[in-house]
């Protein structure tokens, strides 16, 4: 008889940290899901409002993880013209099956996309990043981040990558070294130096036009070499701060 009461008071123990933990700790770390775990609470509202009005889930008031574990298409983008109201995307790493999303043109300064590993398509463009941390996914092939104030863009843990368009950020080094599918990188308008694309000789259509090289030059380390430039390739001069800088190619595969 001792030890069943001596049971009860650990039965309600147990009892009473589940119901903590799933009003307070419910995230993608650190509890495992069931269809009917009520997660609401972490979800931003602003997001999960534009969830609902774009038919992905049914009530923003009441969202559990089995309305939103499947989903593999998200768009939340924004009006271009008037932009959109999204701060946040806490939530987003209970949509581990998600494979494309766009937020483009909302007033974002982060996303956290490491519980996203199939995620294939991600378009943020128009937003307030500063960084964009894309270790997690390394099934991406179509990245749209423009217009944002990234500083660094590192996708050598994208090797499916093939389309990439980085314009108008703050970018002062883009690494496509380990991305052999490329097919266009599109990164004008940055802060860039050089640019070394010797390793995507799939590549038909590269811009990076508008970036300070050094003063005077831009160098491009590819597979080619200046007498065969091809056709969609930057090759013209253009004006940086007072000055015309001029590209440079060479041939680093020799």
């Amino acid at each position: 008889m001792k030890k069943i009461f001596r049971f009860v008071p650990l039965l309600a123990a147990m009892a009473a940290f589940t119901a903590c933990s799933d009003d307070d700790n419910n995230t993608a770390e650190n509890f495992t899901p069931s269809p009917a775990t009520d997660i609401t609470a972490q979800i931003d509202p602003v997001f999960a409002q534009e969830m609902q009005e774009k038919g992905y889930i049914k009530n923003a008031e009441r969202i559990l993880y089995g309305d939103v574990k499947d989903l593999k298409i998200v768009d939340v983008g924004g009006n271009p013209l008037t932009g959109g109201d999204i701060t946040s995307l806490k939530g987003v790493e209970f949509l581990t099956e998600l494979e494309r999303l766009t937020c483009n043109f909302n007033k974002l300064t982060e996303i956290d996309l490491t519980h996203n590993p199939d995620l294939e398509e991600l378009n943020c463009d128009a937003n307030q990043l500063t960084s964009l941390d894309l270790n997690g996914n390394p099934d991406l092939e179509i990245l749209k981040c423009a217009r944002n104030a990234i500083a660094t863009l590192d996708l050598r843990s994208n090797p499916d990558a093939e389309f990439v368009m980085c314009g108008e950020n703050r970018l002062t080094s883009v690494d496509v070294s380990r991305c052999p599918d490329l097919v266009q990188l599109q990164c004008e308008n940055n802060l860039l130096s050089s640019l070394d694309v010797s390793a995507n000789r799939k590549l038909n259509l590269l811009n990076f036009e508008g970036n300070p090289g050094d003063g005077t030059t831009f160098a491009v380390k590819a597979w080619f070499d200046e007498a065969s430039v091809p056709a969609n390739f930057t090759s013209a001069p253009w004006q940086y701060d007072g000055a015309t800088v001029t590209p440079v190619y060479s041939n680093a595969v020799r």
